[in-house]
């Protein structure tokens, strides 16, 4: 594969960033993408599970060594996705911290899925995993390109993603000005579930390692992991 980085497509797995991360840890140290067709032990952020029907997901984790600036990869690959999706015809927006969504049409709902995982590997590495909805929504709540007019194949999407990645990787102030640029969350009123207690206030920015800044009467408020839900003006 290009830019020097391992590929390999497997019909069916556990969990590739389960497999990333335990090949990292036994000392394989390179970049390295793994897509699927089905996971049978997917996950998703906090515990969740990620659910497939085998033919209508593009599933992929992406392992590349790290130093300090560890937040830049799943930001990366955010953008990157993003940018397929629009490429693919499909209006979406990045919700805080990882998820695409669509918003407005007839077929809103979650579109794709992040999961990032920092492996205490020699060297450490990241582990991102994503899962998106492309020709069907298995679970509730959830949608698709396709259900939003796009005829995009998995195939198309993965490519145009993988062109965008590289240029990103190498520009953490790229990848920081589009996550802003391209949020769904960012200027809306929210509320932030949390296991210490849910927040609601007003999203106004990015913080450099990927928190998000809350305005709550007045104070700033920094959250760095939460479940957010976008709210009306009235709730």
């Amino acid at each position: 594969m290009a830019n020097g980085w391992g590929f390999t497509h497997v019909s069916s797995t556990g969990s590739t960033n389960t497999e990333l991360a335990r090949a990292a840890r036994v000392g394989a140290n390179g970049t390295e993408l793994l897509v699927t067709d089905h996971q049978s032990a997917g996950r998703g952020r906090l515990d969740r599970r990620w659910e497939d029907d085998r033919s209508g997901q593009l599933m992929f984790s992406f392992r590349t060594p790290v130093s300090d600036d560890v937040h830049v990869v799943p930001g990366a690959i955010a953008v990157a996705a993003h940018e397929a999706v629009i490429a693919a015809g499909v209006d979406a927006g990045i919700k805080w911290p990882n998820d695409l969504v669509v918003e407005h049409g007839d077929a809103p709902g979650k579109l794709a899925g992040m999961l990032s995982e920092y492996v205490d590997s020699s060297p450490a590495c990241v582990v991102i995993g994503l899962g998106l909805n492309v020709a069907s929504a298995p679970v509730e709540g959830a949608t698709s390109l396709a259900a939003n007019g796009s005829s995009a194949e998995r195939d198309d999407v993965l490519s145009t993603l993988l062109e965008r990645l590289p240029a990103l990787l190498n520009d953490p102030n790229l990848v920081r000005e589009e996550l802003r640029r391209r949020s769904a969350t960012l200027g809306r009123r929210v509320r932030v579930e949390r296991s210490g207690g849910d927040l609601v206030g007003i999203a106004t920015d990015l913080t450099a390692d990927g928190g998000l800044l809350l305005s709550l009467d007045g104070s700033q408020v920094e959250v760095s992991v939460g479940d957010v839900i976008h709210l009306r003006i009235e709730e």
